[in-house]
């Protein structure tokens, strides 16, 4: 859930600035469940275990929307769709994307860093 909200704050169809991070929100919540259970049921250091799945998710994340630039970006995907419908009308919005992506990485970085750090 998280890795499509990755992905959705690339691209803007014309909606506002409050759209979208109403549309943010509500996929960074619904991935909010999975998460917790997956660190309720860790057996390890569990601010290790989110951080780790925070980080691997943003990877994720910026692969896949690197791949949909790549292919949209390209003049010949047109031919593959079809006749009838036009290709929708869409920006990428990289700033916001970037933004995210940090969000989300950083704070999987920051929640690893700290839970490898020696008790004192």
């Amino acid at each position: 859930m998280l890795v499509s909200e990755i992905f959705i704050a690339l691209l803007d169809f014309g909606q506002s600035a409050a759209t979208t991070i109403g549309i943010l929100a509500f996929f960074a919540l619904l991935s909010l469940p999975f998460f917790l259970l997956a660190v309720w049921a860790t057996p390890g250091d569990r601010t290790v275990e989110l951080g780790a799945a925070l980080v691997v998710t943003a990877i994720v994340g910026a692969v896949l929307s690197l791949a949909v630039v790549i292919m949209l970006s390209d003049p010949q995907f047109r031919q593959f769709m079809p006749d009838d419908r036009p290709m929708p009308e869409f920006h990428f919005t990289p700033l916001l994307a970037l933004v995210n992506l940090a969000l989300i990485g950083g704070t999987g970085w920051l929640l690893t860093r700290r839970g490898q750090q020696p008790a004192r």
